[in-house]
């Protein structure tokens, strides 16, 4: 039984409260993916390797306290005036998965920041938003790399994914974003 109509009013049946108890265990699970155990070690080894060879990690605060987790890639190139690049990945991965792609444009001049995105790698926070909140820590992001002086006026966003949709609404949002590449976004 679905609804039942009584004087106007809906009521719900105990059939309606177990699939609405079903759906929100569903979205639990949804905005809370598990982390794979897989991941970490790989993760290591990529984070290390990226230490060794000249990345910068630190730790950006969200606007909501939610610590996130970061990488800076100055530029390989003696370019210094090409924009640095944010970059950001997709639902289940971490920042060391786009390594190889940060390095290319630190190649071609870029510096590069990769960070996680909250629930994912190294980051903390409990849930995902689907850049509800995600779109803000971009910000945080950005603000922190102006501080450090890894970013003067303006930066290029990039995403994949979970990512490209993140940056797309940030850049709505944020006058320092000159360009946004966003590679299979959801929307």
């Amino acid at each position: 039984g679905a609804w039942v109509m009584t004087d106007s009013r809906q009521t719900h049946t105990p059939d309606d409260e177990k699939a609405h108890r079903v759906a929100v265990k569903i979205a639990q699970r949804v905005m809370s993916p598990p982390r794979l155990l897989p991941l970490p070690l790989l993760q290591w080894f990529r984070r290390k390797r990226a230490l060794r060879l000249g990345a910068v990690g630190f730790k950006v605060r969200a606007d909501d306290g939610v610590k996130l987790d970061a990488l800076y890639l100055p530029p390989l190139a003696e370019d210094l005036t090409k924009l640095p690049v944010v970059h950001n990945h997709g639902y289940f991965e971490h920042k060391e998965a786009h390594l190889c792609s940060a390095w290319a444009l630190g190649a071609r001049g870029h510096g590069v920041i990769l960070y996680d995105h909250r629930h994912h790698g190294r980051s903390k926070g409990r849930y995902i938003t689907f850049g509800v909140k995600e779109r803000h820590d971009v910000r945080a992001v950005i603000d922190h790399a102006v501080r450090e002086k890894w970013v003067k006026d303006k930066v290029i966003t990039m995403g994949f994914s979970l990512g490209a949709g993140t940056m797309l609404q940030h850049a709505a949002m944020d006058d320092r974003v000159a360009g946004v590449v966003a590679k299979a976004p959801f929307l």
